[in-house]
């Protein structure tokens, strides 16, 4: 390597020295007087001199001249590198600076004394830091030394795969042995599995956790081997994977013990609270505080207060071996004990073969190692004692006394309530006997609902011994309703208005669905008890089962049913022979009327057929009526005009047997508000009753009349007259006046009791009058009078065409005999008439002739009337048609079904003739 020339290698030593970062300076040893400190004087120095040093301009002078309190140790080691020529490092403090230095003092030749060089560093800001972390950790070492909680610093040890299979003590501080029972000095250093043999794995696998996942966890765990409970907070401690983790942990058994005690006597409060049975009780209680103490049985003593005898009660027994019912106390304690006992203290007794309170001989043939005594009371006198028994010898500790005072104290209450709870089941047992003989539920309630005594009977009806007014889970199980429909909710049920001081009698029809079979109809029956001072105490309810009679009842709705059935298929099945045999007589009646044996003829068999007619039209109207069903139109009438009515049409018959037939009318109109065609049928079925009821000169006279607020019609006749005890009666179904005159005139009975239904159901009232036999009746009817001005009846007047709606009429119907005779009498009126036998043939026909009319049937084979008509009138040329029904089905719902299918009209067979031609003549042409 070619040598630098001595200026460029000056230079660059130079150079290097100034760039330095580390301060430097060269001293020399100066002289001084025997005894004087040592000094040095300063030769050089570099630029980063002062930065390190914070001293200017010190070249020439001495260190102590700079310096005056330079510490004489560092004074020492400058001196010993000069005499020595043997290089230093140290760090020192420089008071007057206030900075420490990390120094370095090496020779400069090998003479002695020596220049050195000195190379130094300010660490003050490393100094501070250490510092503070020193005093920190010596703070935290004492709080750590200090406080409650265990604190603990381990690793965890693992397997070749990783997996934690223990951990090792690093670390504790001294509240560890406190809280554990083991000693620092046999822990540490050892493993947990070795300091506590048994340790569970759940604490190894979450220690694993947080050493090797860095979790954190806090958790609350037993250690069964130390037999205590822990509150534990465990963290990670250095770098993921370093296995380091601590441990702060308190011990919480004490607090665990009072918590699972408290539990305890909650659990046990709450499993007795609705138990009714001692010994269930018993059980449940024994059960229980067996899972925590190692008792075998328990039981409540009796003491006499005048012998020392004590004679169990209520018991359990794990294993179920009976204790004897009567102990002497001399036998098993001292005499101490028994005083003691008599005071009301508690006997614990850990250990009966050793403690001197107990006779061992007696503890011991029982199998009894340790015993515990709980007097039921602090008195002085107190008179019985819960006894607990273990086979094995135990410390009963003062909370687990005080935990037993509680249970007894919470037991003993409740036993007695359940003891005088069944002493009144069985007070009420002995007195529900008297009523079981009963065929229905009786039961005395109390003001809250519940049922206080009680037969068998009412059992089936209120099995959780409460009203179902006061039963919320059972109120759906009983039904009622209003007349309207509504169904009663629980406040409208018999008991709740018993409670309220109501009495429900005679009863409310409810329907009961137990729990099993089929719902029940009953009776309620319920009415308050009162004191002599009038206050409620409870009540009685009664329940009668009423099914059979609601079964007996809707067999009766299902005969009148059938009944119905059988009168409207019967009055159908009349109807097409009458409505033939009327065709049959108009017919005859227009063909010869110059022979008057003919027409009387004709005449007569035509009153007969009107009769029949009648007949089948009060059967079904007295049908209706018991169902319900028959529906008024009521509008505002003139009484006077339907009464008119009503004798016009009837006085030809009065004619014809040559009776006599008057009417007074009413100097001024009566309105009312009827339906019409009803009060013209009651009207009508007076006259025909005073026609059929008198003799050869009978007579009958009519008056209409107003009398507070009501119109009156009265019908009197000179006839056979009634009973007294007809008056009423003559009103009822199928009664007639047993009379020979009267079984010759014929008839069902209906129309009286057709009378007085129609006229109570537009308001009114009917009554029948008589002085004897023989002596004639009267009837009167009453109805409501409005007060309204009338208005003019000629202005409601119509009159009708008499023009033909059509030459061309289509007759459809089945049966072929009341189509030909239907057809010659329409052609003899100057119809052009066409026939067909089914509904079919009738559109075949209808497409072809396109009528005016049509008369159509409505029971016919294959296609109906009905739909008949909704086939014309699907047809564009059916639109115009006009379609009447003749049919034998007369009901209401007969005329709505025919209305909605397309017919114009509905006549009921048998035709009244007169009724169709005018029917015809009104209804407007469409051809």
């Amino acid at each position: 390597m070619p040598q630098l020339p001595s200026n460029i290698l000056l230079a660059t030593y130079r150079m290097a020295f100034e760039s330095m970062s580390q301060g430097f300076c060269l001293l020399e040893k100066v002289a001084t007087a025997a005894g004087a400190p040592s000094d040095f004087r300063y030769l050089l120095t570099n630029h980063a001199f002062e930065e390190q040093s914070g001293l200017l301009q010190v070249v020439g002078k001495t260190l102590r001249q700079v310096l005056p309190a330079v510490e004489d140790s560092i004074m020492a080691q400058f001196e010993a590198v000069a005499l020595t020529a043997q290089p230093v490092k140290f760090e020192g403090y420089i008071t007057s600076l206030d900075r420490w230095m990390e120094v370095q003092v090496f020779p400069i030749t090998d003479q002695v004394p020596t220049p050195i060089g000195v190379l130094f560093t300010n660490v003050t800001p490393r100094k501070k830091d250490q510092d503070a972390l020193r005093q920190s950790e010596e703070k935290y070492r004492t709080l750590f030394n200090s406080i409650d909680e265990a604190y603990v610093f381990c690793q965890i040890l693992t397997d070749p795969a990783g997996q934690p299979l223990d951990y090792r003590f690093l670390e504790m501080n001294p509240a560890f042995e406190r809280l554990t029972g083991l000693t620092i000095e046999n822990v540490l250093d050892q493993t947990a599995r070795q300091a506590v043999p048994g340790l569970e794995d759940s604490w190894i696998d979450t220690y694993g956790r947080v050493a090797l996942q860095g979790e954190t966890v806090r958790f609350e765990r037993r250690v069964v081997a130390l037999n205590r409970w822990y509150d534990v907070y465990a963290g990670p401690v250095g770098e993921r994977g370093s296995g380091l983790f601590a441990v702060v942990f308190k011990d919480i058994t004490e607090r665990k013990r009072q918590q699972t005690h408290q539990d305890l006597l909650a659990d046990i409060s709450e499993a007795i609270a609705d138990q009714g049975d001692t010994q269930e009780i018993m059980s449940i209680v024994g059960q229980k505080l067996r899972a925590v103490f190692p008792i075998s049985s328990f039981s409540i003593w009796q003491i006499q207060s005048d012998v020392d005898e004590a004679y169990r009660g209520l018991w359990w027994s794990q294993d179920q071996l009976l204790p004897p019912e009567k102990a002497n106390l001399l036998a098993f304690f001292s005499p101490d004990t028994i005083r003691r006992l008599r005071q009301g203290e508690n006997i614990v007794i850990a250990d009966t073969q050793t403690d001197a309170q107990a006779h061992a001989p007696a503890f011991h043939a029982l199998g009894i190692g340790s015993y515990l005594g709980l007097p039921s009371s602090r008195e002085a006198s107190w008179k019985s004692m819960l006894a607990f028994f273990s086979p094995v010898a135990y410390d009963w500790q003062p909370d687990q006394v005080a935990l037993l005072t509680d249970v007894m104290n919470r037991l003993l209450p409740r036993l007695e309530r359940v003891q005088a709870e069944e002493a009144l089941r069985a007070s009420q047992a002995r007195l529900s006997a008297v009523f079981e003989s009963l065929p229905i539920g009786v039961a005395e309630v109390d003001t809250n609902g519940r049922l206080v005594l009680a037969n068998r009977e009412m059992q089936r009806f209120a099995p959780t011994g409460i009203v179902p007014a006061r039963d919320p889970e059972r109120q759906d199980r009983w039904w009622a309703y209003h007349p309207d429909g509504r169904r009663l909710v629980p406040d409208e049920y018999p008991g709740t208005r018993a409670l309220r001081g109501e009495r429900v009698v005679p009863g409310l029809e409810m329907l009961y669905t137990p729990e099993e079979g089929p719902a029940i109809w009953t009776r309620v029956v319920a009415v308050p008890i009162r004191e002599d001072e009038g206050g409620m105490t409870g009540i009685v309810v009664l329940i009668t089962d009423i099914s059979e009679l609601k079964q007996a009842e809707e067999a009766l709705k299902e005969a009148g049913r059938r009944k119905d059935e059988f009168l409207a298929m019967l009055a159908h099945e009349l109807r097409n022979p009458l409505a033939s045999i009327r065709l049959g007589i108009g017919l005859l009646s227009w063909t010869d009327e110059t022979d008057p044996v003919h027409q009387q003829t004709v005449r007569l068999i035509n009153g007969q057929v009107n009769h029949l007619v009648r007949l089948v039209d009060e059967l079904l109207d007295v049908g209706r009526i018991s169902r319900g069903k028959i529906l008024l139109k009521p509008e505002r009438v003139e009484l006077g005009a339907l009464v008119s009515e009503a004798i016009e049409a009837i006085r030809p018959q009065y004619a014809a047997l040559h009776k006599q037939l008057h009417l007074t009318d009413s100097p001024f109109p009566l309105f009312i508000h009827a339906d019409s065609a009803r009060i013209l049928q009651v009207v009508t079925n007076l006259l025909a009753n005073g026609l059929r009821y008198t003799g050869p000169q009978g007579q009958v006279w009519v008056n209409l009349t107003a009398q507070n607020g009501e119109a009156m019609v009265r019908v009197a006749d000179n006839g056979i007259g009634l009973a007294q005890d007809q008056l009423e009666a003559i009103f009822e179904l199928f009664v007639q006046v047993d009379t020979s005159l009267a079984r010759s005139q014929g008839g069902l009975g209906l129309g009286l009791t057709l009378v007085k239904r129609l006229v109570e159901k537009h308001g009114g009232r009917v009554e029948a009058f008589s002085p004897g036999l023989g002596q004639g009746s009267e009837f009167v009817i009453c109805l409501p009078l409005l007060e309204e001005a009338p208005k003019d009846r000629s202005s409601q007047v119509t009159t009708a065409s008499a023009k033909p709606a059509s030459q061309r009429i289509l007759v459809i119907d089945d049966n072929q005999g009341l189509v030909f005779l239907l057809a010659q009498t329409l052609r003899q009126r100057g119809y052009q008439v066409h026939t067909c036998h089914s509904g079919r043939e009738g559109l075949q026909a209808a497409e072809e002739l396109r009528p005016g009319v049509i008369l159509c049937d409505i029971g016919m084979p294959e296609l109906d009337g009905y739909e008949t008509c909704r086939v014309i009138r699907q047809q564009p040329w059916g639109q115009e048609v006009v379609l009447i029904a003749i049919t034998g089905y007369g009901e209401e719902e007969d005329k709505q079904r025919a209305k909605q299918a397309g017919f114009d009209a509905h006549l009921v067979k048998p035709i009244d003739l007169q009724a169709l031609i005018s029917l015809l003549e009104e209804l407007p042409a469409r051809e």
